[in-house]
Order: C-alpha cells, then structure tokens, then sequence
C-alpha cells in the first residue's frame, strides 16, 4: 500500500494540546514530565519511520511548581517535527503555570531512487531502483517509498542514477490518444455543442491538446476523461 511521505509543519489550530492525568502530591514532580513529554511526541509523529528516537532534555529539578492533575503538553506554532524542537507543559488548574522542555526526534524513512541513469519514456521495472534513506524532516516533497507506487509508469523526463524518485516525475495516463476520434465541446450561456474531431497528440487530464475537425480547422482544447476534448472560449 503506498505511503505518504510527509515534511510535518504543525500549529495549535491543527493539533490540540493533549492531556495527561498524573497523581497529585502537592508539588509538581518534574521528572515524571519526561516520559509524557516523550509519548506526547511519538504520538505526532504521523508516518511510520523506518526508525524514530525521541529524546527529552529533563526539566530543571529546581522548578517548585504545584501539582497538576492534569498536565497539558503542546507544540508551540510552527514547530517541526524533526530535530530540536520545544515542547510546551501547562497547568490550567488549580494553580496554573507553563514550561518548556527541549527535546530531540530522529527520525528517518527509506525510499526509492534510480539504481541505473533512466532515460525520458522509460518504463520503471524493478531492477531500476534502489532504496535509500533520509531524514524525515528533511525529506523532499513527493518522494516515492513503495515499489508498487512506480512499477510500470513512464518517465516523462529523464533521471539521473543515484536521485530519487518523485510522484511528480512520471507522464499522467492519457486520456486521449494521438489520432484518436474525440468528442469536441463548447458550452456557454445557453448552448452545448459537440462535434468529432481527431485528437493530434496525447494528452493526460487537464493537458491542451490540439484536434483536427472534419473541416480541417486545427483547433485548441483541453483533454478530460472518456475521450473528450472541452474547447478554450
């Protein structure tokens, strides 16, 4: 099953702060913020890396704060998920305070690349790749991790041995075929018109492609699914 890869950029609007009940002995122990801290953190790591450490910097035992029954762990807006990154604890009640602890997440995933140099219209078999691994935070956008995600698509441009393989990389299924018989439509305010004419190039969803009427006219349009060619206006 394909994977997302994702680079996580995470702000309080779109991750709650989760809460964790601890036992109340009237002054807070700041150890035992460690290990929430660190499931709080595991937890947001969204993907599964191939491998994830997350270690928590302990808070200074010379804080006197009291006791919280329920602790409220947080990412500060725009923190990133990888690396350093500063986590934020409060109390609401019934005295409430706020520190932040510093921690660190390692984390990495594997994902494709060329194992050979492949040229523009090939199409990916097996042998043409390999697995490397990076960073999760500092992994491309689009990376491809799941072999099944590239076997049997074609390049629409040529790549290099050793760079990865993105989703952005690869010709989209055409829809309509060079020398096909299309349907050619114009709407506007009050009127459709379909006529055939014969598609010149290939061209995937959303591509411009030209057609040729019955006529001769060469004409502009753009390519949808089921053979159709929607005329520009």
């Amino acid at each position: 099953m394909p994977k997302l890869i994702f680079i996580l950029y995470l702000s309080l609007s779109l991750m709650p702060a989760i809460s964790f009940a601890i036992e109340d002995k009237g002054h807070q122990d700041v150890a035992a913020i460690v290990p929430i801290v660190e499931a709080f953190l595991q937890s947001q790591v969204g993907t599964q890396p191939e491998q994830l450490n997350v270690i928590v910097m302990p808070p200074d035992t010379r804080l006197d704060l009291p006791a919280c029954p329920k602790l409220e762990v947080f990412l500060p807006i725009g923190s990133r998920l990888q690396g350093r990154v500063t986590v934020g604890v409060r109390c609401l009640q019934p005295s409430p305070w706020t520190i932040y602890v510093q921690a660190q997440i390692l984390a990495s995933i594997k994902y494709l690349v060329a194992a050979v140099p492949l040229a523009q219209g090939h199409t990916i078999t097996e042998r043409d790749l390999t697995v490397a691994t990076v960073g999760l935070g500092i992994a491309p956008a689009g990376l491809m991790t799941d072999m099944a995600q590239a076997m049997g698509r074609t390049l629409a441009t040529p790549v290099a041995a050793g760079l990865p393989i993105r989703s952005n990389l690869f010709r989209k299924d055409w829809v309509v075929h060079q020398g096909q018989v299309v349907r050619l439509l114009t709407a506007g305010a009050g009127f459709r018109i379909s006529v055939e004419a014969k598609a010149l190039a290939n061209a995937g969803e959303g591509e411009w492609v030209q057609v040729k009427t019955k006529s001769g006219r060469i004409l502009n349009g753009t390519a949808r699914s089921g053979a159709i060619v929607e005329m520009a206006r």
